[in-house]
């Protein structure tokens, strides 16, 4: 029996009876009602496609019990040798952590980004971000961190109109088949949007790092859906403000079909003019945004 096989028994989570090389099960991390992880025994990893929470037996360890990883490698070496007694097996959904309230994740989060690295980002090295195009003093403004999380290392503050709202992780070891960003127990991007909407044209973007691009290149009011169209509550903040919209949406089918939304519910929209080879904002660069800004002109001087 496998290493990570031989946890998932111990703790109850599989049949040793009823199983394959690749399976899915009920996540351990988040609260999950479908089975959103796949667990490769060949390999010896699991992955969740709800939360991204990957690894391997000392991993599933830590994360079930809440140890840290010295402490589950000490678990670990109990259970093969039948020496380790637990509640948690006595239970499957004591494991589970709670659903978490929008508000109080708030708070949460708040206290976990001010523990994190605070950066200067003319004198940091790590230049994941600089890659993707962005000034050290963007970056700053904008108080983007460091956490002590080697896959998601960079952690970035949500703030709707001034307000802290939440954080959002991202990758930056390469990995591009596991889940990019992840966001703080409790946050809600059905409610949220990242960025900062008042009267006037209101430029409505995708991701994170689509708005950050954006707020580099001066478009002070724009927002980050952080999906790939607007929700209720969403379109109803915008609408309190503004009936005119510019849709930054991905360069996409996706994008056109979240433009469409907006158009459902907003008296003018135009579409962001993407250079033919950008998927997204966050592809562009200077000269991009400067091209972009002169058609923008033509596009909207319409309707002033």
């Amino acid at each position: 029996m496998g290493d990570l096989l031989k946890v998932l028994v111990f703790y109850k989570l599989v049949n040793p009876n009823y199983i394959q090389t690749r399976f899915n099960i009920n996540c351990f991390v988040h609260h999950d009602k479908n089975p959103s992880m796949t667990v490769d025994l060949e390999k010896n990893t699991y992955y969740c496609h709800a939360c991204g929470a990957y690894g391997g037996h000392i991993n599933a360890i830590s994360e079930i019990e809440g140890c840290s990883e010295l402490e589950a490698t000490l678990i670990f070496l109990k259970i093969k040798r039948d020496e380790y007694v637990t509640s948690l097996t006595n239970n499957l959904n004591l494991h589970y952590r709670p659903r978490v309230p929008f508000w109080k994740g708030i708070k949460s989060a708040k206290f976990y980004f001010e523990k994190s690295i605070p950066v200067d980002w003319h004198i940091e090295d790590h230049d994941y971000m600089f890659k993707r195009g962005f000034t050290a003093n963007t970056l700053n403004e904008t108080n983007i961190r460091m956490t002590y999380d080697s896959k998601y290392k960079i952690v970035c503050p949500i703030t709707e109109n001034g307000h802290f709202r939440g954080y959002v992780k991202r990758r930056t070891d390469g990995v591009d088949s596991v889940r990019k960003y992840l966001f703080n127990e409790g946050f809600k991007n059905s409610i949220t949007m990242q960025g900062n909407y008042y009267k006037d044209w209101v430029v409505v973007t995708e991701g994170y790092m689509d708005w950050l691009k954006l707020k580099q290149a001066g478009f002070s009011n724009s927002v980050a859906i952080l999906k790939w169209k607007a929700s209720k509550m969403q379109i109803k903040k915008l609408q309190r403000v503004t009936d005119r919209v510019i849709s930054a949406l991905d360069n996409s089918d996706t994008g056109e079909d979240g433009t469409e939304i907006l158009k459902q519910h907003f008296k003018h929209v135009v579409r962001f003019p993407f250079p033919f080879i950008s998927k997204d904002c966050g592809d562009m660069n200077d000269i991009d945004f400067k091209l972009a800004k002169g058609e923008l002109l033509k596009l909207i001087c319409k309707y002033d």
